[in-house]
C-alpha cells in the first residue's frame, strides 16, 4: 500500500498499489493531490497547470474509475475516518 500524508489529517490515506500502477505519472500525481485538502486552484498553482489542463485530469480519472468528479473520487478511495473515543 501507498501511504499519502495530507496537511490536516491525522492518519495518512492508503492507496492501493495496482491503482497507482494503472495510471501514468502526471495522472496519479493529480489524483493523489485531489484526494487531499487542497483547492482545485492550489492544485493548478501547485502543478503550473492551467483549469482546462486540471479539468480534463479530472475527467480522465473520473471516466477511469466510473464516478462522477471530485466529490465522486473522493468517495470512492478516502476512507472515512474512525470514531474518536469519547470519555462519557
Amino acid at each position: 500500500m501507498n501511504a499519502v500524508m495530507y496537511i490536516g489529517y491525522s492518519e495518512p490515506r492508503a492507496v492501493d498499489d495496482v491503482i497507482a500502477a494503472s495510471l501514468p505519472p502526471r495522472a496519479r500525481e493529480v489524483f493523489d493531490l485531489l484526494l487531499g485538502p487542497l483547492s482545485q486552484v492550489e492544485i493548478r498553482t501547485l502543478l503550473g497547470i492551467a483549469p482546462g489542463t486540471l479539468k480534463g485530469h479530472l475527467e480522465y480519472l473520473c471516466q477511469r474509475f466510473d464516478c462522477n468528479g471530485r466529490i465522486g473520487l473522493m468517495a470512492r478511495f478516502v476512507a472515512a475516518p474512525a470514531p474518536s473515543k469519547r470519555r462519557t
